[in-house]
């Protein structure tokens, strides 16, 4: 994984509407989780299902607090 990979998967995701805010190559932020993940230590394809995990599990904890 590199800048320009990490780079992409944000961009991406903003099309889906999820807004993902790095610092460098950390991921601080996924559609306002705060979250701490090393995106170098992912393969860019564990890295989008774990962002999709993150707002997957936010949709969950909506359904079952309203």
């Amino acid at each position: 994984m590199d800048l320009k990979m990490l780079n992409s998967i944000v961009k991406i995701f903003s099309k889906y509407n999820i807004r993902i805010e790095t610092v460098g190559m950390t991921i601080v932020g996924i559609d306002q989780v705060k979250v701490d993940l090393d995106s170098k230590a992912y393969m860019p394809d564990q890295l989008i299902k774990l962002i999709s995990n993150v707002v997957t599990q936010q949709i969950i904890k909506q359904c079952w607090d309203f």
